[in-house]
């Protein structure tokens, strides 16, 4: 009996001895397969992982680009913003610059708008504006902007090297030109100036629409004013549909001829009905050897033909600023002509206005239509010049007054330093202002013109071609 109790429990025991190796095997198999998993997952960590090609998306703009381009017809200065898109999302995409990298929302949103046009798989926009400065691009499609669903992807949808405009080369150009016609056939000519000092605005005028740079050519130059948002075109003389332009730049700047509708030109005329009221048209001025024949052109036959005609030294603008010494004559406009005899010798402008001009009344002076639009100089009889030897009279009349103006600036430099006489020095510097001007040196001229001694003897002369002089400087 305890035999045979002995070989159950060996029995049993042999048992659990059994059942522990296979588990143990089984245990040890397992952490095996464990170590080769752990080992696999390790080794795919230092495997490269490949990027998705549709990352972005596929109705975002790419290969953005913008650089300086020339050759561009009748413009100095434009930037080729070019881009690729997608065909299969082609649309309404928005090209937009801003100053500074247009690299989220808020800057997309803050950026300037170039030109919104419909995209395909290649695209190219033109922007011509060169005012000075630093810029980016962007290209967006108008949906993510009205969405708020913009997406940016660095030299993909927007640059990252800024183009840059130096000032020299900078264009002007003024917005929101309007035109209106006010009394009397006056036209007020208003727009947006440019925000910068020192600009120079040049406005014209035409029969036809000016929306071209050879329009703008054959257009009617009517003023250029300094740092101007308005002028009021009073030299209208017949009935007609009138359109205007206005240009802007600085004195040694160049016009920007490219043409905006209702910018920079007006795409509505102006309509002027001239009911017969008489007008002066124009009127011309030229020296001859006894004095000075003035002509002038009119129409209409309403109101009274008797006009006072003046002489003046400087280019008048309003008949307010005509004195009583400056008129010459009544004359009757229906003669069309008539000869001041020989006056003083100078340069002089000659103009008609009303004979009666009311107390609150304006009457404007136009250059070219009722006041000339250049001095004319008239030298006199020579042989009335009394000379003697050596004197600056005998120099002005072998050099300056026989148009030898580079010989009268030599001679009148060495009567300079010889003479002691004050005014004779101050008129031979007055002389050698004047020979520059004729020569066409208006900087040169001013040297002289503004110095004390010509402006203590000669004032209002040296007043006068100072202004000339500057005049031509600013109309180059």
């Amino acid at each position: 009996m305890l035999l045979k109790n002995t070989n159950v429990v060996r029995c049993l025991a042999f048992l659990v001895i059994i059942t522990g190796l296979a588990g143990a095997a089984r245990l040890y198999s397992q952490y095996l397969l464990d170590d080769e998993e752990i080992k696999k997952e390790q080794e795919k960590k230092h495997e490269p992982v490949e990027e998705k090609k549709d990352a972005i998306p596929r109705t975002i703009a790419y290969n953005i680009k913008a650089a300086r381009i020339s050759g561009v017809s009748d413009i100095t200065c434009a930037i080729k913003v070019s881009f690729d898109l997608n065909p299969e999302y082609a649309g309404e995409y928005v090209v937009a610059r801003s100053s500074q990298m247009i690299d989220t929302r808020e800057k997309v949103h803050a950026s300037r708008v170039i030109q919104t046009i419909n995209a395909t798989s290649s695209n190219t926009v033109i922007d011509k504006d060169c005012t000075p400065g630093i810029y980016y691009y962007v290209a967006v499609s108008k949906k993510s902007i009205l969405d708020n669903t913009i997406e940016l992807y660095r030299d993909m949808n927007y640059t990252s090297i800024p183009v840059q405009i130096h000032s020299g080369e900078a264009l002007y150009r003024v917005t929101d030109i309007k035109a209106v016609e006010i009394e009397d056939y006056k036209v007020r000519l208003t727009w947006k100036p440019v925000d910068k000092t020192g600009i120079l605005y040049t406005a014209y005028r035409s029969r036809s629409v000016i929306n071209s740079p050879n329009r703008l050519r054959s257009a009617e130059q009517l003023k250029v004013v300094p740092d101007a948002g308005e002028y009021v075109d009073d030299g209208i003389t017949a009935s007609g549909v009138y359109y205007y332009a206005v240009t802007a730049k600085v004195l040694d700047g160049r016009e920007d001829t490219l043409l905006i509708p209702d910018e920079n030109y007006t795409s509505v005329g102006v309509t002027i009905n001239i009911a017969g009221k008489i007008r002066i048209g124009s009127i011309n001025a030229r020296a001859e050897k006894d004095g000075v024949a003035v002509t002038w052109s009119y129409s209409g036959a309403q109101g009274d033909t008797n006009y006072r005609l003046f002489r003046s030294e400087k280019q008048l603008t309003n008949a307010s600023e005509v004195s009583s010494r400056d008129i010459i004559s009544v004359v009757d406009l229906a003669k069309k002509k008539y000869k001041d005899m020989n006056p003083f010798p100078a340069s002089y402008y000659y103009g008609l206005i009303p004979n009666a001009i009311g107390e609150k009344e304006v009457y404007r002076l136009i250059p070219g239509v009722n006041i000339t639009r250049k001095p004319v100089l008239y030298r006199g009889e020579e042989e009335k010049i009394g000379v003697e030897p050596g004197d600056i009279d005998r120099i002005l009349k072998r050099t300056f007054f026989k148009n030898k103006y580079r010989e009268a600036v030599k001679e009148l430099q060495n009567l300079i330093g010889r003479s002691d006489n004050e005014e004779e020095v101050a008129k031979a510097r007055l002389f050698i202002g004047r020979s520059h001007i004729e020569l066409g040196q208006y900087r040169k001229a001013l040297d002289f013109l503004i110095l004390t001694d010509v402006r203590k003897f000669f004032p209002k002369q040296a007043d006068f071609w100072e202004e000339f002089a500057l005049t031509r400087i600013r109309n180059r």
